[in-house]
């Protein structure tokens, strides 16, 4: 019996076979020739069978050896030996098959790494070297396998390929492991090598190495940010380490907030949270700091105190601007007609809000209107009329940044300086024996039969002379000086001033118009309905026999229907 290169016992190997069989051909022929050796007949024949004889052992890398009676003694088949044994008489008494099997060498049978930093590689890896040392030619047919915490190591290169080598006689291959560990502590691999080596047909190297955090954490974010302003009052103060922290350490004492300031602390992942108790304050700065004495998995302490500061939003605005000042003053007199009109709020405006629509002059006065700081302005396109009281009114459109409108409207008044529009003159004529006398301030002069004292007036509230001012009609035409008014005012000043009736009337309407008046002018639809109002009075002034007979064709048909009654 005989061994295989695997190191199972069979009967004979393949190759072992051939080898018999060509030794019993080889004695044979040997036989032959000793029979026949003084024929010449078969020496073509012997050397036929040497030539085919010398080609099948060079296929096979075979060759023999003889003793001196010319003996076949050795075959040696591709590192295999069959040797042989004879009697006296020259029999074979004994064979004997050696088999070369291979021979396996790992180095090394250990490694320890020792000291790794956790999140970094080994630096020099371990190179495994398989070796076939065998004498012979046979080859070494290899299994590598490994088991362990494979995650914490890893194969980066050699020369055993899919690690399952044939490795030939003499020769090698290489496996190169890495130790990279990702976390704390020991670890180990183990590399086993499965082979047909009989005599050790298993290797095993043992790997080793520990992973260690020598390296201090730090903060690498913060909320809110460093020096951040108008911060949310019910904002969370958090810091993120570089690394996992051990979250025992990370408490109140550790990570706290200044100006008294209490909180509760949490820790998640990589990220430390303080929740203030009772939230913060506006217009606040302030600092949060995170003491060295917190440290992370591997006990390092904080590299250094980290602190960094932050400032809350200021109070949201609740309170309604007024108007704190104006220009002219109200009730102010003899204000230049070139003038403009300002007017100073108690707060910063929208600007946007401040237009000619909510800052406005009456009596038609028109101009444009800026903004600048907490002051609008409002310049009349033109000069505005001489001895005339004007009222300036800020609407509820005005708004604060926040807003918020003005708290109420705000309106002032004030008289220009200068001479009112010349006054009319009385030229009534009759018979008037009666003393009238007018209390207000200035003089006309009447003409006619007998004795008239006329006292007429400049009125002080619009400015107007020969009576006073239409203030209803210049509320609802826009101006003093509108045809429309100036019919009226004629009216007035023609008819209703040169009786007593028409004096009471005229003293009883600027008595309880003005308030009428500023009603109407700050409302555009009761301006127009005042105007279509007067529109049929002006025009009956304007055109009376127009009017006359206007209201003869009305009447005439009601005239001729009652005239046939009777």
């Amino acid at each position: 019996m005989m061994k295989n290169i695997f190191g199972n016992s069979k009967k004979s190997l393949p190759v072992a076979e051939v080898s018999i069989d060509a030794v019993k051909t080889e004695k044979k022929e040997s036989e032959k020739m000793k029979s026949f050796k003084t024929g010449f007949l078969y020496l073509p024949i012997l050397i036929i069978a040497m030539l085919a004889s010398s080609a099948f052992a060079a296929a096979v890398n075979e060759y023999y050896t003889y003793d001196g009676a010319g003996r076949l003694t050795n075959v040696f088949i591709g590192g295999n030996q069959i040797a042989y044994t004879y009697d006296a008489a020259g029999n074979i008494i004994n064979k004997e098959i050696t088999v070369s099997t291979p021979v396996i060498t790992v180095t090394p049978a250990t490694y320890d790494f020792t000291s790794v930093e956790t999140g970094t590689a080994s630096g020099a890896p371990v190179t495994i070297t398989i070796s076939n040392n065998s004498s012979g030619t046979g080859s070494l047919v290899s299994l590598i396998s490994i088991t362990g915490d494979k995650t914490e190591f890893s194969v980066t290169g050699g020369t055993c390929g899919n690690m399952s080598p044939v490795i030939t006689q003499s020769s090698n291959c290489t496996v190169i492991i890495e130790f990279s560990p990702t976390s704390l502590g020991a670890k180990s691999l183990t590399v086993t090598i499965n082979s047909n080596d009989a005599g050790n047909p298993t290797k095993i190297v043992a790997i080793s190495g520990t992973g260690v955090d020598t390296t201090p954490p730090t903060v690498t974010a913060v909320a809110p940010a460093d020096l951040a302003t108008g911060v949310a009052l019910n904002t969370a103060i958090s810091a993120t380490f570089s690394e996992p922290m051990n979250a025992a350490t990370i408490t109140s004492s550790t990570f706290s907030l200044d100006n008294g300031l209490t909180g509760t602390v949490t820790y998640t992942g990589t990220t430390a949270t303080f929740t203030p108790t009772s939230g913060l304050a506006y217009s606040t700065t302030y600092t949060a700091t995170i003491a060295t004495a917190v440290t992370d998995v591997a006990a390092n302490p904080l590299a250094s105190v980290k602190t960094w500061s932050f400032t809350t939003g200021i109070a949201p605005d609740l309170t309604a601007p007024t108007v704190s000042s104006t220009t002219p003053a109200d009730g102010a007199t003899d204000v230049a007609v070139n003038t403009t009109v300002t007017a100073t709020f108690s707060e910063p405006m929208s600007a946007d809000t401040i237009t000619a629509t909510n800052f406005k002059l009456d009596n038609g006065a028109t101009g444009t209107v800026g903004y600048d700081g907490t002051t609008a302005t409002l310049t009349p396109s033109g000069d505005l009329v001489a001895g005339t009281v004007y009222t300036a009114t800020v609407t509820t459109g005005a708004k604060d940044l926040a807003g918020l409108p003005l708290a109420t409207a705000h309106s002032w008044s004030f008289t220009t300086a200068g001479t009112a529009p010349p006054t009319s003159t009385d030229t009534g004529t009759g018979t008037d024996t009666t003393t009238d006398t007018d209390t207000r301030t200035g003089t006309g002069t009447g003409t006619g039969t007998g004795t008239t004292t006329n006292t007429s007036s400049t009125d002080s509230a619009s400015g107007e002379s020969g009576g006073g001012g239409c203030f209803i009609a210049t509320a609802a035409y826009g101006s003093y000086m509108e045809p429309h008014v100036e019919i009226l005012r004629s009216f007035r000043d023609n008819y209703l001033l040169t009786n007593r009736a028409g004096r009471t009337f005229v003293d009883l309407y600027y008595t309880y118009s003005p308030p009428v008046a500023d009603f109407i002018a700050s409302h555009e639809a009761l301006r127009v309905a005042t105007r279509v109002a007067l529109t049929p009075l002006v025009f009956g002034l304007e055109y009376p026999f127009a009017l006359l007979l206007l209201l003869g064709s009305l009447t005439f048909p009601f005239f001729l229907r009652n005239r046939g009654k009777i």
